[in-house]
Parts: structure tokens; C-alpha cells; sequence
């Protein structure tokens, strides 16, 4: 069995706050672009709220290869868990319904500690930018907050 390093944060870490994550299509294949690839990550996006109760979403951004999201939570159920749940729910509705065999995503997701208003102001003019542009510099956010 291989062995992958441990990339997350321990789970006491992941108390009540905003958390700007990145999911990203295995091989960074254009996996998420169809119309029902989207109807299924919003979908899912969705009924993660009533699933996991603490968890909210705030902003959204589905690209044909990764996501980009922001969500908040109050404490309880760890990020891992949640961020988990979705990939598998997503990738069996891709299976159900796409006929896609493996799971549509790579094995780990970015994630980062929003600590301020001001940051959390910054990842959300990104989040709407990113459709538009390949690689932004976030420094010139900077100028908008």
C-alpha cells in the first residue's frame, strides 16, 4: 500500500470559521464542464447544508477542471469529513449518472484559513475573477477592499 503524507491540519485545528477550498478534476481533466457535471456539483453543494448542519456555503465557482468554494462552519463535524462526503457523493452521481468509472477528482483538495473580513473579501472578488482569468495575482485585489 502506498503511503501518502498527511497534508491536512490536525482536527482541532478546525473550529468555527471560513475556509476557502479548491477541488480539482483528476488530471486536471475537463471533467466538471458539462451541463450535468454542474447540475450535480451544485446540487450536491447544496444538500451538503442540510447534511451537515454548521456548515454553510457562501461562495461558489465551478470551472471545467477544479472548483473553488468558500464555506463557514460553527464547529462540530471536522472539514475533512464534510469536504469527503461531497467528493464521494459527487463522483457516485457521476458513476449513476455521467457513467464517468473512477472518481472524477484528485485524492486531496487545497484549503486555507480565511482569518479576516478583509481576506475573506479578497478570496471572494477572486472566487468571481477566476472564469475570466487563468492565473490572478491577488495583490491587486488589495486596491478593492
Amino acid at each position: 500500500m502506498e503511503y501518502r503524507k498527511h497534508v491536512r491540519l490536525k482536527p482541532e485545528f478546525y473550529i468555527r470559521g471560513w475556509y476557502f477550498l479548491t477541488l480539482v478534476a483528476r488530471h486536471r481533466e475537463k471533467l466538471l464542464e458539462s451541463p450535468y457535471a454542474q447540475r450535480i456539483l451544485s446540487e450536491e453543494m447544496e444538500k451538503l447544508k442540510d447534511r451537515y448542519s454548521g456548515w454553510n456555503i457562501d461562495e461558489t465557482i465551478f470551472m471545467p477542471d477544479h472548483l473553488h468554494t468558500i464555506w463557514w462552519t460553527d464547529g462540530g463535524i471536522s472539514l475533512a469529513k464534510v469536504v469527503g462526503a461531497y467528493k464521494s457523493l459527487v463522483a457516485k452521481r457521476f458513476r449513476e449518472e455521467i457513467g464517468e468509472k473512477r472518481s472524477p477528482w484528485q485524492p486531496n483538495y487545497y484549503e486555507h484559513i480565511i482569518r479576516s473580513e478583509k481576506e475573506l473579501q479578497k478570496v471572494r472578488l477572486y472566487i468571481r475573477a477566476n472564469p475570466y482569468e487563468e492565473r490572478i495575482d491577488w495583490s491587486r485585489f488589495d486596491d478593492y477592499i
